[in-house]
């Protein structure tokens, strides 16, 4: 389109749509007045957490709306790319956004949860499966303190979108289900308490990992350096600089705006980073030292035991 994307997002849908409360511009959120503020349990307390900032690549989900603008958008996938009769884009590009492109395997976990559906699929920004015979749409959103879902049922001409300023829940998924399941007219189901179980088996999982990543950690060893040889700028070329100082005999990691976690040493040059405003408390920090100068090289910050090694942000130490 020879503009930023944001630029054509406004020009060709969100302003032909009417959509006059979203943006994709995090930092504008404070001024806007009546703005729901994120949220996460942390610490098995509920909390008011930053707002995830990711304006550097905005089509990944740097999108902030309202109910009353979703249904917008809600009617715009009903209508094949139309809205009051004026077509947006054109009617094979639209289908192909609603198109399978990739197969998304069902693991026996889900099958449980949701036994009306049988195939699934990923499209362009959709994933595609079945629900109880009907085609559905549907996408799940999350950013820290956020979560929400759009789902479709084409064939129904029914759309049902879901906000929550509140991570890490299935509340988005029991709604969206509860409303296709009260449409559809079929037999009742306590979504709620289907996800609650599921919540459980999950958090089981991650504490499980915990243990054993806490059994590995190799007691009474230190680090290579003076707390302040580690302390600086640090960059990666996805998630940007980071900054690392030393505060009251201990260091401090600084990420994206307002995050912000206390290091602790953990083991040789690896540290555990503990979030001041986020629920993902816990992530290990380890410093590779250059072997000729002995000096800080780069920064390593693993957040999931099992994060594969290719998905570990190596931030490198800036001169």
């Amino acid at each position: 389109g020879g503009k930023p994307w944001t630029e054509l997002l406004r020009t060709r849908i969100l302003e032909p749509l009417g959509m006059t409360c979203t943006n994709s511009r995090v930092p504008t959120l404070p001024l806007a007045g009546d703005v729901a503020s994120p949220h996460a349990i942390v610490d098995g307390k509920l909390r008011t957490v930053a707002y995830t900032n990711i304006d550097a690549l905005p089509a990944a989900g740097a999108i902030n709306s309202c109910a009353a603008d979703m249904a917008q958008w809600l009617r715009f996938q009903l209508d094949s790319g139309q809205v009051n009769g004026r077509r947006l884009v054109s009617a094979r590009n639209f289908r192909e956004t609603h198109t399978p492109q990739l197969a998304v395997r069902i693991d026996s976990a889900y099958r449980v949860l949701n036994s009306a559906t049988h195939l699934r699929s990923y499209a362009i920004g959709w994933v595609v499966s079945d629900y109880h015979g009907r085609e559905m749409l549907s996408h799940a959103g999350n950013l820290s303190g956020m979560a929400a879902m759009v789902g479709l049922l084409p064939e129904e001409r029914l759309g049902v979108v879901v906000l929550s300023n509140l991570e890490d829940q299935s509340l988005r998924e029991s709604l969206m289900y509860k409303a296709f399941d009260l449409y559809l007219g079929v037999p009742p189901k306590d979504w709620s308490a289907e996800t609650l179980g599921e919540k459980r088996r999950a958090d089981s999982v991650t504490a499980a990992d915990e243990r054993a990543r806490a059994a590995k950690r190799v007691p009474n060893t230190h680090p290579s350096l003076p707390l302040e040889r580690y302390a600086g700028m640090y960059a990666d070329s996805l998630y940007g600089p980071a900054k690392v100082t030393t505060e009251n005999g201990h260091l401090v990691f600084a990420m994206a705006p307002r995050q912000i976690g206390d290091l602790e040493h953990w083991h040789f040059d690896t540290f555990r980073a503990i979030w001041r405003d986020h629920r993902d408390g816990k992530s290990l920090v380890t410093f590779e030292l250059d072997p000729v100068t002995g000096s800080v090289r780069t920064m390593r910050v693993v957040s999931d035991p099992g994060e594969a090694e290719e998905q570990v942000p190596v931030y490198r130490r800036v001169p």
